[in-house]
């Protein structure tokens, strides 16, 4: 192997370990999460779960910046929290708290979203089923009482009149 072939082999060795330096996640490296993950369980469709908190810390110790917030799949909600939000050299954590409200019986198993200022975005994994409600309402009632409003109290010794409903029989 000539020293040019050698030297552009080495050229090429560093690019790549550049460049896998680059991707390795801002996560890793500047931010952590607790817990690291969320798992809310099955909830009934069109009910909102309780909201569970992530508590982001800044590891780094620098400025960062987290320039918005999200998710990628529907489902899910933010209850507290903002953004932007920077961290600097007295703030070193953050809360989140998110929610799933699910529209369909289905499993929604996707990532809360923190983009920031160095383009890099922090995923923090977030699961969850909707399903749904077998509970049914019914009432079977053959007569309500109402007693009756008065603007003075009855005599003593004298009940409050009522009214009653009797439940009509179909024909």
């Amino acid at each position: 192997m000539t020293s040019q072939t050698r030297r552009v082999l080495s050229i090429a060795g560093v690019s790549i370990l550049l460049s896998l330096t680059a991707t390795v996640s801002t996560f890793a490296q500047d931010l952590s999460s607790s817990p690291t993950s969320l798992n809310f369980g099955n909830v009934y469709i069109g009910k909102p779960s309780g909201s569970k908190a992530l508590t982001i810390t800044n590891i780094s110790g620098g400025g960062i910046t987290i320039v918005s917030i999200g998710f990628d799949c529907d489902g899910y909600g933010i209850s507290a929290g903002i953004a932007p939000f920077s961290f600097g050299a007295t703030q070193s954590i953050t809360h989140y708290s998110i929610f799933l409200n699910p529209t369909a019986a289905q499993v929604y198993s996707c990532n809360f979203l923190m983009n920031m200022s160095d383009s890099t975005v922090v995923k923090v994994p977030i699961t969850g089923t909707g399903i749904v409600s077998t509970g049914l309402a019914s009432v079977n009632v053959s007569s309500l009482t109402f007693p009756t409003r008065r603007s003075e109290p009855p005599a003593p010794g004298k009940p409050l009149r009522s009214l009653t409903m009797a439940r009509a029989k179909s024909l």
